[in-house]
């Protein structure tokens, strides 16, 4: 960023809108809660009606980021700290 450029908004500006932002999320949080229904289990399993495609997605996501994670961390240029993970969907890649 140049030295004579103008920010977007003004610094005080931008802090009250993410201050009014801040207050009008938890404000809706705390309305949305007291107008609820049920009782843990039921927020835990979505009242057991999440559908085949959003679970799916979700296991596969699960999966994947469950797999790849532990392979990532490197320790020098060329080698996984932790070795190849042996549950890797695509091996290759670690």
């Amino acid at each position: 960023m140049s030295a004579d450029s103008v920010p977007f908004l003004q610094p005080g500006i931008a802090w009250a809108l993410v201050v009014l932002f801040s207050v009008l999320w938890v404000a809706l949080g705390i309305a949305w809660g007291r107008r609820g229904q049920g009782n843990a289990d039921d927020y835990m399993l979505a009242g057991r009606n999440i559908g085949l495609a959003l679970s799916t997605a979700t296991l596969m996501a699960s999966w994947v980021t469950g797999n790849t994670t532990p392979a990532r961390p490197l320790n020098s240029a060329t080698k996984p700290a932790f070795g190849a993970c042996s549950a890797m969907p695509w091996p290759g890649l670690a």
